[in-house]
């Protein structure tokens, strides 16, 4: 894979990704997949759903958030919710790196979450659900499907029970 990212790379991926999609319906286990790292964890974009790595937007932060909400940006003519889910896993970003952002789905029911690296795709196979002490509440509250591949566990969630449930730890 290219250390580069563009919009060509970007769409090839998604083709080759439906492709191989038939194929898993076919009888096949493995799938192919968006990944992408969040505090050295493996999450997954759940399939269908829209998603964009967006480059140095301007965050608007807001006094009374949670501190794993950073702010909101414009995404479009779209107040979108920025969510750096670093304070939840107690990890601390190191100083000069700047981190990506990644928009999942699109106008109200979009979100954007502070990223490690950029996605990238892998081959990955559904297991069972293993234990996931190791995820925030609120994350692991809104994980729906576990996968492996690539030498580590992957993490599928519905982001907009994150967005709840984050919401519902401000106001609690």
């Amino acid at each position: 894979m290219s250390d580069t990212f563009s919009p060509q790379s970007l769409t090839a991926s998604l083709a080759e990704a439906d492709r191989l999609d038939g194929e898993l319906k076919r009888g096949r286990l493995r799938e192919r997949r968006f990944g992408y790292v969040v505090c050295g964890v493996g999450f997954l974009i759940p399939k269908g759903v829209p998603s964009e790595v967006v480059t140095t937007p301007t965050i608007h932060k807001l006094p009374w958030l949670t501190s794993c909400i950073r702010g909101f940006f414009n995404q479009r003519g779209n107040v979108v919710p920025v969510f750096d889910l670093s304070p939840l896993f107690r990890h601390e970003r190191r100083k000069g790196v700047t981190p990506y952002l990644l928009a999942i789905d699109s106008g109200e029911r979009g979100l954007a979450l502070v990223i490690d690296e950029l996605p990238f795709v892998l081959s990955c196979t559904p297991i069972e659900r293993p234990d996931q002490l190791s995820l925030p509440d609120i994350v692991a509250g809104a994980v729906e499907r576990t996968f492996t591949g690539a030498g580590r566990i992957w993490f599928e969630f519905d982001h907009l029970l994150l967005y709840r449930s984050a919401a519902d730890a401000v106001v609690n």
